[in-house]
């Protein structure tokens, strides 16, 4: 009877195991490698350029700020491609703003595999070369979405040599472990035990000093606005607001009244 017990609950172990390590390659880094062209994707100023680091061929989408005009360091979301994107660029262009916005390994033609180390190596490579990419006197605003907030967070948090002129996150997270145990809660012990990639924003918040915006819908079911609202208790910025869009879920925040708090907020801080 014991050894029978002790050969299910291996099973379910394994079971356990196996499906939490492709839930976290599948849902967390669910990114399109698919390589699209500025162009194609209806954005004719923006330039394609190709950012090396130690091991891999990482794809930049950049185009050069107006006189006066902030650049936006854009981190993208966890699915998709800079393709996908391409209509808040262009809505940010139309402003005047520059763009540098990184495809992590594995998404938009870049080469590799996503993880949290290389996501922060690669993020902290753009941004020591970033007046290779922009204006040197143009502000940097970064902008992280989603999963794209946990890499501003450790960027910022792990690099200091990284000064913003601001911070912009949409939809940020505490960490992966409570966002798992959150949407699986049957599998809640298993999750700390065979999660890799935590992404412990709750660490990196308090370093976070720059001028911060928070993006969060009211519906988000992938990350409840409490997450969202924790991590923004937690920055130590003086100045800071936080943007509750009501009725948005995850993928639909940029309705007028969130579109009108991030012009207003960027051209508060992005000034020269």
């Amino acid at each position: 009877m014991m050894l029978r017990f002790a050969l299910v609950a291996g099973l379910a172990w394994f079971s356990s195991t196996w499906l939490l390590s492709t839930l976290e390659r599948w849902t967390l880094y669910a990114f399109d490698p698919t390589s699209v062209a500025p162009q194609d994707a209806g954005l004719s100023n923006v330039t394609w350029k190709e950012f090396y680091t130690a091991d891999n061929m990482h794809v930049v989408w950049t185009a050069s700020a107006q006189p006066g005009k902030p650049t936006i360091i854009y981190f993208h979301g966890n699915a998709g491609n800079l393709a996908q994107r391409a209509q808040r660029f262009g809505y940010m262009l139309d402003r005047g703003y520059g763009l540098v916005a990184l495809a992590y390994s594995g998404s938009s033609g870049s080469q590799g595999t996503p993880s949290q180390d290389n996501m922060i190596a690669s993020a902290a490579q753009l941004w020591a070369s970033i007046d290779s990419y922009s204006d040197p006197a143009s502000p940097k605003v970064i902008y992280g979405e989603s999963i794209g907030s946990a890499v501003t967070l450790h960027l910022i948090g792990t690099q200091s040599n990284v000064t913003p002129a601001a911070v912009i996150l949409e939809a940020p997270f505490t960490n992966l472990i409570e966002v798992g145990s959150t949407l699986y809660p049957q599998l809640a012990t298993v999750i700390p035990q065979v999660l890799k990639d935590t992404w412990d924003n709750t660490v990196m918040a308090p370093k976070l000093t720059a001028p911060l915006l928070v993006i969060h819908g009211t519906k988000d079911a992938l990350i409840p606005q409490s997450m969202g609202r924790k991590i923004y208790g937690l920055a130590a910025s003086a100045e800071k607001n936080f943007h509750s869009v009501q009725g948005a879920g995850h993928i639909n925040t940029w309705q007028p009244t969130a579109q009108r708090a991030l012009w207003r907020f960027i051209d508060t801080y992005g000034r020269p």
